[in-house]
């Protein structure tokens, strides 16, 4: 397989992914979350007043949330709120769209139903496989130079494909009263150097089970195991 097309596969195929394994529709759309009475009593169970809040005041404010609060299954990191309000505001915005799919009353409506309708329809997603992004493969293969190269870098990251930078608007550092281009790098499968390049035991665990998953992901996208096993290791 031709490397410029691999890279191409294996993006697409990880993006696609990881985008299937974060959705999950339930039966019923869930209810729209809403803002909890405020309680005193649960901010003093949040604390731990057994300590001196001039020697370690957050302790003194959090400790009890600490010895109560558990670590959801799908979550890596979980904070005293700013994690909880996310997730009720994830709650709050599917039970929008699954509405808009379900009863539409307006044409806003109706395109946001019909777009989260599409993405979670797994069974169409898979009958059709590959075939959505055999254009951007085509296109990918079309590279023969440097100037290619940043042509069609560009045009994937209007598909959302970071192939070489990604990049968004935000505050610039030194000056909060300009928003500025900020660039990132692009491309990576795993999130820095570190995993890919660090001795410690962790690390090396991960790479071969990144490795494992481009695999899967490239034989999904139709290459044979023996293939997609070679072809993943070039990948790393």
């Amino acid at each position: 397989m031709k490397p410029r097309r691999l890279f191409a596969i294996s993006l697409a195929a990880l993006a696609a992914t990881s985008a299937a394994l974060a959705a999950g529709a339930p039966a019923a759309a869930p209810a729209p979350a809403t803002s909890p009475k405020f309680d005193p009593q649960v901010v003093l169970n949040d604390m731990d007043r057994t300590l001196d809040p001039c020697q370690d005041f957050y302790k003194y404010a959090c400790g009890g949330w600490f010895k109560h609060a558990t670590l959801p299954g799908d979550q890596v990191v979980w904070g005293r709120g700013f994690s909880e309000i996310d997730q009720r505001n994830r709650e709050n915005v599917r039970a929008v769209l699954e509405a808009a799919a379900a009863h539409p009353t307006t044409p806003d409506q109706a395109k946001l139903g019909a777009y989260y309708g599409s993405c979670m329809d797994e069974a169409a997603i898979e009958k059709r496989g590959a075939e959505p992004i055999k254009d951007l493969l085509a296109l990918v293969d079309g590279v023969k130079d440097a100037k290619t190269l940043m042509a069609v870098a560009g045009k994937l990251a209007t598909q959302g494909a970071d192939s070489l930078f990604s990049g968004e608007v935000a505050a610039d550092f030194k000056n909060p009263d300009i928003s500025i281009l900020h660039m990132f790098q692009g491309g990576l499968g795993l999130p820095d150097r570190d995993y890919y390049l660090a001795d410690d035991p962790r690390m090396a665990d991960l790479r071969g089970k990144y490795v494992a998953h481009v695999a899967k992901m490239l034989e999904l996208a139709g290459e044979k195991a023996a293939d997609a096993k070679a072809d993943a290791d070039r990948v790393m």
